[in-house]
């Protein structure tokens, strides 16, 4: 690895760590960074259609399915969220079942739970 890169690298992490430390503070809404996630078409579209979801807001996975063209595929939908290897930054935490209930985020629905009230601003934030 070159140092060109290597700085850059730093550069990028550095910049992903501020991000994330004013997302928690509630001074960042979305995310800025040049990442890829790799996975199928599919679930390229499904996270698509989850980073379009606004800050503080859901959508069920129903909706996402429908959204995509075919509303049976809710099932389909929570297996691509779960395999998010971006999740926060492409917010599958956003996504909720029709009913408001929390399931199938891969962090737990702690987790899932605890970013949904940060968003809301009802949640404890660390401090900076």
């Amino acid at each position: 690895m070159s140092a060109a890169s290597l700085k850059a690298d730093t550069a990028t992490f550095n910049r992903a760590s501020d991000q994330f430390r004013a997302y928690f503070a509630g001074s960042r809404r979305a995310f800025s960074l040049p990442v890829h996630a790799n996975g199928t078409d599919f679930q390229q579209k499904v996270w698509a259609a989850a980073l379009a979801i606004p800050y503080g807001e859901t959508r069920s996975y129903r909706e996402l399915a429908a959204q995509l063209g075919n509303p049976l595929m809710g099932r389909a939908i929570g297996a691509a969220i779960r395999v998010n290897p971006l999740s926060i930054i492409i917010p599958g935490h956003r996504v909720v079942r029709s009913t408001g209930g929390i399931t199938g985020y891969s962090a737990g629905p702690e987790v899932k739970r605890f970013l949904l009230e940060l968003e809301a601003g009802d949640a404890i934030r660390p401090a900076a």
